[in-house]
């Protein structure tokens, strides 16, 4: 990992440099594409290449990014590698309740969403913020509870 400037710094210079829309974009595709793929896609390059450049530090790799960014954006948790379940199925798109609810807590990441077929794997690896699981875990609470009080 690249040593010159702290963590803490690179993330904030991070969202100073490429505003908090691109930021948080970049962030959820390193985490959630990237680090599947094993690689930056040439979006993400460009935008580590206007990182560093305005920093004077020389290019980040894939694991450096991985490591520097190993973040939630929302919360400033570190993410914590974690074995899921994987879900088989088809899922339904998110109502907009829904994609608002998840937007709260988007590194809860407490199950994979495997293919519309079951294949032998149960679990997979991720990687999760603990305060979105919190978060998670307390709207999973009041949606039951509120459903539960409404029949």
């Amino acid at each position: 990992m690249f040593r010159m400037f702290d963590k803490d710094f690179i993330r904030s210079e991070l969202h100073r440099i490429l505003g908090e829309e691109d930021a948080h974009r970049f962030l959820a595709s390193l985490h959630f594409k990237s680090r599947t793929k094993g690689r930056l896609f040439y979006w993400q390059e460009r935008m580590i290449d206007k990182l560093c450049k305005e920093l004077s530090m020389p290019k980040l790799s894939l694991e450096d990014s991985l490591s520097i960014f190993n973040y939630c954006h929302l919360h400033g948790d570190e993410l914590t590698e974690d074995s899921v379940p994987i879900i088989y199925g088809t899922f339904a798109p998110a109502s907009n309740g829904e994609a608002s609810y998840r937007s709260s807590c988007p590194y809860a990441n407490s199950f994979v969403q495997g293919p519309c077929w079951v294949e032998g794997t149960t679990h997979g690896t991720v990687f999760y913020c603990p305060t979105c699981r919190q978060i998670e875990r307390q709207l999973e609470d009041f949606r039951f509870t509120s459903t539960a009080t409404r029949i």
